[in-house]
């Protein structure tokens, strides 16, 4: 109804739309302001007109509807303001009338500023602009052609000083409405530019789209028989798979079998034939007895079968400890001083061998590190032996030792200036089981096996400069563990016994009622490593323990307390629920502990617990040191 009969842009068609709208709104108010002024002050000079502006505005709705669009939306900004002023005039030239007139007329004519923002787009910069000039022109000159005419306020005998002052008001007013819509204007047009952009791009993106799914469907329908296909081959190939699976488990059930039967084979090799071997050494020095004032011949016999049997009972011994590399009692991460370690191993290679040797120790850059004891001192002790033992013998031992960190390692550096050897030609072989590079120095070649075999065990590694005649340097690096606070050793249904390295303390986390073979289970395990580590702290964590049957009290203390102190332990940790209503045991276990040296605290909770060991961690090791 409201579209001009020619086609136009979509933007200009929108905006006779509007102009119509306006128009067909203003007819509307013109005819209902005709009717309310003849019902108020019946037929007025105005009359005609207000019916002729309602005219007026209908005929903007032709023009507009037969292609007069300018024409009309021109009209419609301009005929407004210039019908204000002319009935205003009208108005003031026939007859009385109050001060009002000079005011309300303003109003229309500041509205009247609107109508060229919404009906022009900001590209009719010349439509635009010189209708929204006309409408300031007619709110400028209102007094001027007031005056002109002989109608103007102070001309009519009104006296109002400030009369003057609505001009700049108005003038403001009416730039501040233009102005407010012409932005408004702008942002709307710009965001419908936008806007008309990404429908543009969604409808060339559906094009692609379509044209995607077009060679989606083409090549689904090539996947699909190629996938025909390869489930025919998959099924073939499960088949196959199948056949070699059952023979890969029997194959790997074959492996455990003889993996279990070399374990065991190993473990009687090294632990059964000791036995053998000590009787064999003792039958042999009771037979150099008897023999001792026999031939010569029969004396080196003898003395043939006794270095045989030292040389096997060397080999037993070394077995054993590549055993023990592999042994998961010894896996438990201990804080463990470099200093104290060194002196250690020194005392265990013999104090009267580093006399006349030049010994310099750094260990200021990593002072401690947490790691298993047993096989740090191992290395420690195959090292420095073996610097003493290939010591040469045109300069005085220089032996060092020094820690450093790299990366996520501590790194033992331990260097002499000994023989040192060819990596040229040894280096592949330095570090096989019973390989020997110095032949003239008795030994049987297995330290630096140990020592590689150690140190990768803990996830570490080894690395070796050496040159003959002038010294080696070993790197040791052993891996930094952060898993130190829990390590488990013991596991099952009614206990969890572990060792915190950080707090030197061993402890058990009950789960539940224990029977009395776990209970005695669960100490005799925690007695065998007190015995190996030496802790001080013992913790119990007793909230979910249960009941403990009398004789299995007194059987701990009687059986494992003494051994327990004997081998270090001087305090006890317990940790309780107040709701176990267990005062008698608690009391007991106090006043027990106390008679053999053991001082029991109780806490209520672990961290409480942990945080006291940590406080009084040097009062508990003067204690044991005392001891």
């Amino acid at each position: 109804m409201f579209a001009p009969v020619s086609e136009s842009h979509d933007a200009l068609l929108r905006n006779v739309k509007i102009a119509n709208l306006i128009a067909v709104i203003f007819a509307i108010l013109a005819f209902v302001l005709l009717l309310a002024t003849v019902w108020l002050f019946g037929t007025t000079v105005s009359t005609p007109f207000t019916f002729l502006t309602s005219l007026v505005y209908l005929s903007v709705i032709a023009l507009n509807r037969f292609g007069f669009i300018n024409i009309g939306r021109i009209l419609l900004c301009i005929f407004l303001p210039i019908v204000t002023l002319y009935i205003t005039y009208r108005l003031k030239a026939t007859g009385d009338h109050t001060d009002i007139l000079y005011y309300d007329s303003r109003i229309i004519l500041l509205a009247s500023g609107l109508v060229p923002c919404l009906v022009f787009n900001t590209r009719e910069r010349l439509k635009l602009y010189s209708t929204l000039c006309f409408s300031l022109l007619c709110l400028v000159l209102f007094d001027p052609i007031h005056e002109a005419l002989g109608q103007g306020y102070y001309q009519k005998g009104f006296t109002s000083s400030s009369y003057y002052y609505i001009n700049h008001i108005s003038i403001v007013a009416f730039v501040a409405i233009a102005a407010s819509a012409l932005i408004l204007k702008i942002i709307s047009e710009r965001a419908e530019e936008q806007n008309l952009r990404l429908i543009l791009e969604k409808e060339n993106i559906n094009k692609s789209l379509q044209q995607t799914n077009t060679d989606l469907k083409l090549a689904y329908t090539i996947i699909q028989n190629q996938r025909n296909e390869l489930t025919e081959q998959n099924q073939q190939l499960e088949q196959i798979a199948q056949e070699k699976g059952r023979k890969l488990i029997e194959a790997n059930e074959e492996l455990i079998k003889h993996n279990h039967e070399l374990q065991q084979f190993s473990y009687t090799i090294s632990h059964n034939l000791r036995a053998p071997i000590a009787r064999l050494l003792g039958l042999t020095n009771l037979l150099a007895r008897e023999h001792a004032d026999g031939s010569e011949e029969t004396r080196k016999l003898v003395q043939l079968i006794k270095e045989s049997s030292l040389e096997f009972d060397g080999v037993i011994r070394d077995l054993n400890k590549i055993i023990d590399v592999r042994n998961a009692f010894y896996r438990v991460k201990e804080k463990i001083n470099f200093e104290a370690e060194f002196l250690q191993a020194k005392k265990a290679v013999g104090e009267q061998l580093f006399e006349g040797i030049i010994v310099k120790t750094d260990f200021s850059s990593e002072p401690v590190i947490y790691t298993v004891r047993p096989i740090l001192n191992s290395i420690l002790y195959n090292l420095i032996s073996n610097a003493i033992k290939y010591q040469s013998p045109q300069r005085t031992l220089e032996l060092s030792l020094h820690t450093f960190k790299q990366d996520n390692y501590v790194v033992l550096k331990v260097s002499d200036n000994g023989m040192g050897m060819n990596l040229e030609s040894y280096g592949k072989e330095l570090f096989g089981l019973y390989k020997r590079f110095h032949s003239h120095i008795e030994g049987r070649g297995l330290g630096l096996y140990l020592v590689k075999s150690q140190i990768e065990s803990l996830g570490g590694k080894v690395e070796i400069e050496s040159q003959l005649n002038v010294g080696t340097k070993f790197y040791l690096y052993f891996k930094i563990f952060t898993d130190i606070d829990g390590q488990i050793c013991l596991e099952n249904n009614c206990c969890t016994l572990f060792y915190n390295a950080r707090i030197n303390a061993l402890g058990v986390i009950w789960k539940g009622q224990a029977s009395s073979e776990q209970y005695r289970q669960v100490f005799m395990k925690s007695l065998e490593m007190m015995i190996l580590y030496h802790t001080p702290c013992w913790i119990s964590d007793m909230r979910k323990q249960g009941s403990i049957a009398v004789e299995d009290q007194k059987w701990m203390f009687k059986e494992i307390f003494p051994s327990a102190v004997q081998h270090g332990l001087r305090t006890g940790i317990c940790i309780y629920d107040p709701e176990q209503h267990n005062e008698d045991y608690r009391d007991r276990l106090r006043d027990t502990s106390r008679a053999h040296g053991i001082e029991t605290f109780f806490f209520q909770n672990y961290q409480s617990a942990e945080e006291w060991i940590e406080k009084n961690t040097d009062t508990i090791s003067r204690s044991r040191v005392t001891d």
